[in-house]
């Protein structure tokens, strides 16, 4: 009888720790995507519930429970889903390898094959309105429906380097971005592009404006560039990050968010200033996509599907002020109950990690991992997404040779 207690109790603690892990202090949870390590190329959002995911080998994934569970559409190819977006509810397309267009007008229950005749890549598909779209990929294609993807039309834009995004803010005024720093304007549809200087060469993977004048564009080395005049000037943003950046999006004239090589980025102030984000994921993301400044997702390599329901915040920079030292801040307060900030200086870029240990060594929660620009930091830490008592606590930093740690005490 008492080795089945044993036995009981062995199973109790085995089954916490599996279903209660070491969460990172993160405004961004993972989902499960159920396939696998296949690779994720598109995500888009249609409601706080509702949205849809593309990759490889024809995947085109469906939630209606907000991430809980994802179920594959089948869209009935086998070619690489490169894009989808949605224009309500109901009527979204997709976009990938050798011309390929899918439309659905049911929720993605059904897909039609609308795809052109063309040797090239779509890498992106902008949405106008309900029946206006251009499309935008290899070799300089651009190519544009005016019936919600029945027919395409060809347009020239001068110029046969990779272009990888698209945004119109009218029916008349449009930008496209791509390989080399090129940008590109129209102002009459699409019946003539004319090159912007971006003052760049490195490749340009998404861009996007917040009203008439100014917009934003990312890309390879953590390359960000901003106009404030409609694309006639652009001026490249101070971002101590060199991870490439594959998207991005703003949900209004502040708020925008960019994704890429193991680092989501957020601004607040129409893109002037970023702050990289915690996310415990080391691979790309090539895609994101938000409904509002809170409920966000992003898709990428290893079937990652990332979702943020508070912005993406977990772990702020305060500043980026570059500081002289690492340092490693008493939390405040001090005593807490049941939350408190735990604050960090960074006078370099690097990788972070933060984690709280209890009086015996244990690690106990894991609030950073991860890599981070210079600058200064903080940690929300609510003590309540732990389930741990009241006591003694240490908190350990450790970044590039650096290791420093403080006594925090939980007070119930």
């Amino acid at each position: 009888m008492q080795r089945f207690y044993y036995f009981l109790t062995s199973l109790f603690i085995l089954s916490f720790f599996i279903y209660n892990p070491l969460f990172p202090q993160s405004g961004w949870i993972q989902q499960s995507s159920g396939i696998g390590n296949q690779m994720l190329l598109g995500i888009y959002l249609t409601d706080a519930n509702t949205g849809f995911a593309c990759g490889v080998n024809g995947i085109i994934l469906k939630t209606t429970n907000a991430g809980i569970n994802w179920i594959n559409t089948l869209g009935g190819v086998t070619k690489p889903v490169r894009t989808i977006k949605f224009i309500n509810g109901s009527t979204g397309i997709a976009s990938g390898p050798l011309g390929l267009i899918l439309t659905t007008s049911n929720g993605g229950t059904n897909w039609v094959d609308r795809s052109i005749a063309s040797s090239n890549d779509f890498e992106n598909i902008f949405l106008i309105n309900s029946v206006n779209y251009v499309g935008v990929g290899k070799n300089g294609l651009i190519a544009l429906t005016t019936n919600a993807g029945t027919n395409w039309s060809i347009q020239s834009g001068g110029t046969t380097v990779e272009l990888s995004s698209v945004f119109f803010t009218s029916i008349n005024t449009g930008y496209i971005a791509g390989f080399s720093g090129t940008i590109l304007k129209t102002t009459n549809n699409g019946a003539n592009w004319f090159p912007q200087n971006s003052n760049l060469t490195t490749h340009l993977r998404a861009i996007s404006f917040l009203n008439m004048s100014t917009g934003v564009a990312v890309g390879i080395g953590g390359k960000i560039l901003r106009t404030t005049d409609g694309g006639t000037n652009w001026n490249l943003i101070p971002f101590s990050e060199v991870n490439d950046f594959y998207d991005l999006h703003f949900v209004n004239s502040s708020t925008g968010t960019a994704a890429g090589n193991g680092i989501i980025a957020r601004t607040t102030n129409g893109g002037i200033t970023w702050q990289t984000q915690s996310v415990n994921f080391s691979g790309a993301f090539f895609s994101i996509h938000f409904i509002n400044e809170n409920t966000g997702a992003a898709a990428g390599e290893q079937g990652a599907i990332f979702r943020t329901d508070r912005g993406g915040v977990g772990v702020r920079q305060t500043s980026t002020k570059i500081p002289e030292r690492y340092a490693l801040l008493q939390n405040y307060p001090n005593p807490f109950n049941p939350a408190t900030v735990i604050s960090y200086l960074l006078p370099a870029a690097g990788y972070v990690s933060l984690n709280l240990f209890d009086l015996h060594g244990k690690k106990v929660a894991e609030l950073v991992n991860q890599r981070q620009s210079a600058g200064t930091y903080a940690v929300d830490f609510n003590s309540s997404d732990y389930n741990i008592s009241s006591g003694i606590y240490f908190v350990k930093m450790q970044a590039e040779g650096f290791s420093d740690s403080r006594k925090i005490i939980l007070l119930k």
